[in-house]
């Protein structure tokens, strides 16, 4: 009886570290995206400046 309960406990912790650290990894993954999203878009405007002059 009380090893099911124990074992029930230690799911539900499982599944809450495992929920944050997902959310952990999709944010970070968004930060990265936005950042190259970002080096991209200067790039861009270096280049047509540099065409145009």
């Amino acid at each position: 009886m009380f090893k099911s309960i124990g074992f029930v406990i230690a799911l539900y912790a499982v599944t809450k570290i495992v929920d944050g650290g997902f959310s952990a990894f999709e944010s970070a993954m968004v930060a990265t995206f936005h950042t190259i999203e970002t080096a991209a878009e200067i790039s861009e405007a270096q280049m047509i400046r540099s065409a145009n002059q």
